[in-house]
């Protein structure tokens, strides 16, 4: 933020330790990390169009695909289940954030899969 303002702004973590005591450090989280969350990020945004264009593309009976797309779907909710357990807790509507990942999974993965499978001539 320093460099885009020009205000001289630091970065601080405060951590509470077990005895009580409140720890701060300064700085900023380590490139690599940053780099290694942004990419599961985008794989887990590209996972139902790859899914589904794979799925299009072998055409197999509609219940394999809809078994297929709720385990991909589920696999993407615990993990951000387990990711969300490490940072702050979500306490508005958490089954609200569940069902809008479905319907954008479901939807992501029913067209590129429909799409695929049409381009095929499967369809």
């Amino acid at each position: 933020m320093s460099p885009a303002t020009g205000l001289p702004v630091r970065v601080i973590t405060r951590r509470n330790l077990p005895n009580g005591a409140v720890e701060k450090v300064s700085g900023r989280p380590p490139a690599s990390k940053i780099g290694t969350v942004m990419g599961i990020g985008a794989l887990g945004g590209a996972l139902p169009y790859a899914a589904g264009i794979f799925m299009g593309w072998l055409s197999p009976g509609p219940a394999i695909v809809a078994a297929v797309g709720l385990v991909l779907w589920s696999c993407i909710m615990l993990s951000l289940y387990f990711a969300g357990r490490t940072g702050p807790a979500r306490k508005k509507f958490p089954a609200l954030h569940a069902f809008t990942t479905l319907i954008t999974f479901g939807a992501a993965y029913g067209v590129s899969f429909v799409v695929t499978a049409y381009l095929r001539g499967r369809l």
